[in-house]
């Protein structure tokens, strides 16, 4: 599997230092053993060590497979996103 994250300081907002999740992958035939939730609370644990304080995750609404994760992990959407063409 892979988990990718970074730090990002927030100047303007409070929590002002989040550890966002960018890319989570899991092999599928790997899927359902309890990896996700290893990798999940390793990757937490050294935001958190960083200096994060607040964990967020870049999820496409349309992926039922992670919201359905993340959100039966306690997180929960922050924002509404929108695309479309700038005229």
């Amino acid at each position: 599997g892979v988990l990718r994250a970074e730090i990002r300081h927030r100047r303007f907002y409070e929590p002002s230092v989040d550890g966002r999740i960018t890319d989570f992958y899991i092999l599928p035939e790997f899927r359902r053993k309890a990896l996700g939730n290893q990798f999940l609370s390793r990757a937490s644990a050294e935001l958190k060590k960083m200096g994060a304080e607040m964990i967020t995750a870049e999820v496409p609404s349309q992926n039922e497979i992670a919201v359905k994760f993340y959100t039966k992990r306690g997180f929960r959407s922050l924002v509404q996103a929108f695309a479309g063409r700038r005229q």
